[in-house]
């Protein structure tokens, strides 16, 4: 009778890079787990709030690490670990952003092994079958930007106090976003231009940049969802897919680009009464 493959990993990282690595989308997801994918060029961390209106797939090359070893017949290793516990874990000690993390997975023990210096943590892994992950969203998506975290900040922060319902319309070379109550309306139209067709954001300061702009699209999104994806979001622009009544798509970097963030928020779909 043949034997179970082995496969392990032995890495080690600065603490606040693992912390934004093992950041849960919502607090919903406490002991939810996400699913760790690491692969020889680095670490991939899919995860999905229960109601599935947030979607979250990070990932850090392993160039960022301070050092990186993976032994996996397949080129890859994957268990579900619940991403808040160890980001709890790192919260609670408080270690300096450069202090290194030890991370150690081996098969024959399915432990997750996490340490930061005398204080050791040991998850239990879970096998990926049946457990949920980030997946791409099959949508041909009409306008493709970028735009600055302000923009979706004082969404949030100011439009988000009329209504917990934030409408988005991008397109056409301009930008609405707006919020309706019982009496009251309140409306942001944040400064944009296109690039040209191009990838190069032009530093000119303003709040968007289109790239592929077909026509005014627009979508409901909620409040409370919006600010969840907060904060994923670096001070700085990023890239957003957009396309009437369909989730909205952000691509993001963060930590001199060694973290890469996809997030998708799903349209708000309850009706206003």
């Amino acid at each position: 009778m043949s034997s179970k493959a082995h496969f392990s990993f032995d890495a080690s990282v600065r603490s606040d890079l693992l912390k934004a690595l093992v950041l849960p989308p919502v607090k919903l997801t406490a002991r939810q787990d996400a699913i760790f994918y690491w692969r020889e060029d680095g670490v991939t961390v899919g995860v999905v709030d229960g109601s599935s209106v947030i979607q979250v797939e990070q990932r850090a090359d392993s160039d960022s690490f301070d050092s990186y070893t993976l032994d996996a017949p397949h080129g890859v290793v994957s268990l579900g670990v619940p991403c808040k516990e160890i980001h709890d874990f790192l919260s609670a000690l408080n270690p300096d952003s450069d202090e290194l993390v030890h991370i150690e997975y081996e098969s024959q023990t399915n432990s997750l092994d996490v340490r930061v210096g005398d204080s050791e943590y040991n998850l239990a892994g879970k096998v990926r079958d049946g457990l949920r992950t980030y997946e791409e969203p099959d949508i041909d998506y009409q306008n493709r930007f970028f735009a600055h975290k302000r923009v979706f900040k004082k969404a949030h922060d100011v439009v988000g106090m009329v209504d917990d319902e934030i409408t988005f319309c991008f397109g056409d070379g301009q930008a609405r976003i707006s919020s309706t109550g019982d009496t009251d309306k309140l409306t942001v139209e944040p400064q944009c231009t296109s690039t040209g067709q191009t990838d190069d954001v032009p530093d000119s300061g303003e709040d968007i940049f289109f790239v592929e702009d077909t026509g005014e699209q627009e979508s409901e999104y909620s409040k409370q969802v919006l600010g969840s994806v907060l904060q994923f979001l670096p001070n700085d622009y990023m890239e957003v897919r957009f396309s009437e009544g369909q989730p909205m798509k952000i691509e993001s970097e963060r930590f001199d680009g060694n973290l890469y963030t996809k997030a998708t928020i799903a349209k708000r779909v309850s009706p206003k009464s």
